[in-house]
Parts: C-alpha cells; structure tokens; sequence
C-alpha cells in the first residue's frame, strides 16, 4: 500500500484525486474503494473471474453497496430498502437490457486502459461516478454487476442525509446537462424582470427554426407517439387549426385523496369541456403544457404575455385568427366504442355526443371514414353543417 499527498490545486474533489492517483496505477484492473467501505473478502478474485468470462465490451464491473449500520434507526433501515432496490433491481437491470448504468461512487472495478481512453473522471461533477457511467456508455462500453457487497457507513441524521441527496441531485443534473442528446440545447435566459416562464418561452422563440412548436414542462412525460401524432394532425386538418393541446392527465393520480380528486377535475376538463369548447368554436382555455403551435401563426399573435400569470389561458387569442381543436385524435375513442358494441359509426356518434349527421350528409360522412383522414376534420365540417 502507497499513501499519495495530491498536490494543492482546485477543485478539491475527490475525482481530482483518483485522476492524479492513476499515474501511480500499473496493472491491468483499477478498483475504487472509500475509506469506511468493508468489501466482501473474496470480491477482487470474483472480478478478476469475471472480467475473464464477460465479453470484451464489459469493461467496468460495479459491486452492490449495502450498510453495516442498516439497523440504527428509521432512516438506515429506509437508506437500506433504497440501496437494496437499487442495486439488487434497478442497476441489474439496466445492465441486462445493456443501458447506461449511473456507477455508485465505490467499488467499482475498471480495465485501467479503458478508464484513460474515457478520460478518467470529471474533477468539476459531484457525481463523478453518474457522469463516468454515461460516459462509458456513450463509448459503447457496458457495465456489469458484480454478485458481491461492499458494506458502508449508511447517513444516521436527516441533515447528513438531506446533505448527501443534495449533492446527487446537483451532480445528476451536471451530467445530464453534459450529454445532452446533439438535438437538445439548453438556452440561458439573460437576467430581466419578469422571471417569468412566458418570459423565458418568449426569449427561446429566436432559436426555434422549424414549422411546429411544443411546450413541455421539465416533469412531463408525454405519450411517445405524441409528436408524430401532432404533425399528421396538423397535415389533416383546415389552415385555421393552428394549436393542438394534448389532453393532461397524471402519473401520481393515486397517492392520496387530492392526487385522486385532482385526476377527476383534469379528467372532466380534457376530456368533455375544452373537448365541447373546440367543437363549438368557442375560445379554448390552453393548458400551460403539451401544446403544439403552428410557429408562424404564434409569432403572428405575439407569443405569450410575459406578465400574465396564466400565459397558457391568455393565449387564446388565437381563437381572434384561427381555431383551436382540444385533444390528438379524439374521434378514435368513438370509433373504438362503436366496433366493440357492433354497431354503426353514426349511431354510436349520436349515442356519444347527441350530434350526428344525417341523410346525404351521413353517406358522405361515412365514405369519408373509409379513408386515413383526421378525425377531427370531418367533425369540424359536419357539425358546423347540421347545427
């Protein structure tokens, strides 16, 4: 064993120090260990068999954490429930599918020679082990898991604890601003008042170049086809729908009574009445996310109201110079029902909403079906046709 004095010089991080150290490093395989950690005895021999049997491209094998102090109180018993999810499901998995595995910041067992061609860590990320892990992987590297536990010291305290996670957000942050995918870019708002989000939309408008637009906020998941959808949408529809607003819903609608009665409002309010308000050509309230613009016509209107609180809402003045339709591909819901009840698409229209077409115009209606149009538009024209 060597001790090694690094050398004064910021940042003074520990990625820093293993960079300096591995000048000192001269064999095949590097591990990492912190100073609490207490590996299993036989750990270093099960990476060396394992390195052996995996594939070339495996060239980093992560060991599964867990605490010797799990008992200690509420909070390292959860700590440890955590730790077991993660290493034992969550990273094992990752690692099966061949996904980028974020590393824990200990035992972690390297190919010294790749780990150089990588570019050893990131002294500035407080995550380095995250961010080496994606990196690894953007090299087309994978990492395995290694069936052995490295025991360590688990936070006793909420301040160490919420010390720790803030840390590992700021870092998880770091390193996905770091390997942004080349068709993502992160766009600075300069400082002035309003701090506003239709400030900022409004600043990020310069650098949009295409034909569409869409809102997201930073929690949303939206459905994966959502985009694809929006543009052959767009393609079907009358010059004058120059909005889409896909329909809201939430993925924690069952973690208590409010989650569940809120999933009831957004139910009613997506799925009937802004849904009704659009048929009716009548001013649709926008939701603050998920909305797709025709750029042009945005721009035409202004783009938002930097000091309107409720932007989204305030934007429908687009009703002034076009329409808006609530909802991608609504009329599909009837369709569905209407095959499943073995009926006809008129009737179970008529059962559904209480407007439908009639006589010549229902033939029409019904021909026009037979072909990949949008749904929206035949509901448009026919409803504005009958009344």
């Amino acid at each position: 064993m060597h001790l090694i004095k690094v050398p004064f010089s910021l940042p003074r991080t520990k990625p820093k120090a293993l960079n300096y150290a591995m000048q000192y490093c001269k064999g095949k395989y590097v591990v990492i260990y912190d100073a609490e950690d207490r590996p299993a005895f036989d750990q270093l021999l099960k990476a060396v068999i394992e390195f052996d049997r995996l594939p070339e491209e495996y060239v980093c094998l992560q060991a599964k954490l867990t605490f010797y102090n799990e008992n200690e109180n509420l909070l390292t018993k959860l700590f440890n429930i955590e730790y077991c999810i993660w290493f034992e499901y969550l990273l094992t998995g990752l690692s099966l599918m061949s996904l980028p595995v974020l590393l824990g910041g200990t035992s972690n067992h390297f190919k010294l020679d790749i780990l150089q061609k990588v570019g050893f860590w990131d002294a500035y990320n407080v995550t380095e082990d995250a961010d080496l892990g994606i990196r690894l992987s953007s090299f087309n590297y994978k990492v395995w898991i290694l069936d052995s536990y490295t025991y360590e010291e688990s936070p006793i305290d909420i301040m160490s604890w919420i010390n720790q996670r803030s840390r590992w957000i700021k870092g998880f942050l770091q390193t996905f601003l770091v390997f942004l995918p080349s068709y993502m870019h992160l766009i600075k708002v300069p400082f002035s008042l309003p701090r506003t989000k239709p400030k900022a939309l409004n600043y990020a408008m310069q650098y949009c170049k295409g034909k569409y637009v869409v809102i997201y906020d930073a929690e949303d998941r939206p459905a994966f086809d959502q985009l694809l959808k929006a543009v052959i949408e767009f393609d079907r529809l009358p010059e004058e729908y120059v909005c889409l607003q896909a329909k809201l819903t939430f993925y924690n609608e069952n973690e208590n009574l409010l989650t569940k009665l809120f999933n009831i409002e957004y139910c009613i309010w997506f799925e009937y009445l802004l849904t009704g308000l659009s048929l009716m050509s009548l001013p649709v309230l926008l939701g603050g996310t998920s909305n797709h613009f025709k750029l042009d016509i945005l721009q035409k209107v202004g783009f938002w109201d930097a000091y309107n609180v409720t932007e989204d809402a305030d934007l429908v003045e687009l009703d002034t110079i076009a329409k808006v339709i609530s909802s991608l591909n609504w009329l599909d819901q009837y369709l569905a029902k209407a095959r499943r009840a073995n009926k006809s698409i008129i009737s179970a229209f008529h059962d559904s909403s209480e407007h439908f077409v009639v006589d010549g115009g229902a033939r029409r209606f019904k021909e026009m079906l037979e072909k990949p149009q949008a749904s929206a538009i035949f509901v448009r024209h026919y409803h504005g046709n009958t009344g």
